[in-house]
């Protein structure tokens, strides 16, 4: 009799450590850390078009970029030219400019080396010097500047790639080349909600970013 209690006490042992060897008493809790880490990875997964359009979209919104660690506004006066380090080439022909009328490659220079051409437009009622226009695009060449620092969104800055500018602002609307053999990228867009839509071209040599032009126009 007491070797049968003894028999069967060690079979109920042996079934025990059966059952503990291949985990089923902790099924469910070993497949819940694998659920629990499947939804975060989909949590944290970046949307690159997202990324873009709110890399771009400061444009629409701010209408302003930073040159020399000062922020250029658009759609605002020459003030903001002097406010970047910038001055007006030759003021020859621009002292009355006509309710309505718009001038184009303005040129403008900087102590640096820096270049820049702007579209201005004169939105008032009376005609006004170009010191009175708003101005409506910016071209910046990097020319032979070596200190002039410069933030577009997301902090792309002279002599960065066509890589790291596709990456950060996914593709553009048209790829080319210029008269010269340089690439040319073109982003943009229009906002009917706020009447104002940009475009940008960035210019790029075997130096990475060399010239950037940033047009604004009225959406109706």
């Amino acid at each position: 009799m007491v070797k049968k209690i003894i028999a069967v006490c060690a079979a109920a042992i042996l079934v025990t450590a059966a059952l503990a060897g291949c985990g089923c008493e902790n099924s469910d809790a070993k497949e819940t850390p694998t659920t629990s880490t499947s939804q975060s990875s989909k949590v944290v997964v970046s949307d690159p078009e997202g990324a873009r359009v709110g890399t771009l979209n400061i444009f629409l919104n701010s209408r302003s970029f930073t040159l020399n660690e000062k922020v250029l506004h658009f759609l605002a006066d020459d003030s903001q030219m002097q406010y970047v380090g910038m001055k007006i080439a030759d003021e020859t022909g621009l002292d009355a400019i006509e309710p309505g009328q718009t001038v184009k490659d303005v040129k403008y220079i900087s102590d640096s080396g820096l270049v820049g051409y702007v579209t201005m437009k004169n939105d008032s009622e009376v005609a006004t010097s170009y010191k009175g226009c708003k101005y409506y695009s910016v071209r910046l060449n990097k020319g032979t500047s070596t200190d002039v620092t410069l933030h577009l969104p997301n902090k792309i800055t002279w002599n960065d790639s066509v890589d790291k500018v596709k990456k950060t602002y996914g593709e553009p609307l048209k790829e080319s080349k210029t008269s010269n053999g340089n690439k040319l990228l073109k982003y943009g867009e229009d906002s009917k909600e706020n009447k104002v839509g940009y475009t940008l071209q960035l210019v790029f040599s075997d130096k990475g970013l060399v010239e950037f032009t940033i047009e604004f126009h009225e959406v109706k």
